[in-house]
């Protein structure tokens, strides 16, 4: 049975949860246009290799979870 999960106080700030992964993949982006891609597409990588078992294993998730995987993704996002 999964926690039980209160309602958000504050839904406008779950935005970037959708905003960052498009974020780095026009990272990833510039990074090929710059000739540096392997420095942005392996913490990518990783961070897609970190989320995949709260993504697909697990039945239940909270945003807190993807933390790791979203720091990663931010990699290419600040180069």
């Amino acid at each position: 049975m999964p926690p039980v999960h209160p309602a958000w106080q504050h839904p406008g700030a779950s935005v970037w949860w959708f905003v960052l992964p498009l974020a780095a993949a026009g990272g990833v982006l510039a990074a090929a246009r710059a000739r540096r891609l392997a420095a942005a597409l392996i913490p990518v990588l990783c961070g897609l290799s970190v989320a995949r078992p709260y993504l697909l294993l697990i039945d239940y998730a909270a945003p807190r979870f993807l933390l790791p995987a979203y720091a990663l993704a931010a990699v290419p996002v600040a180069d």
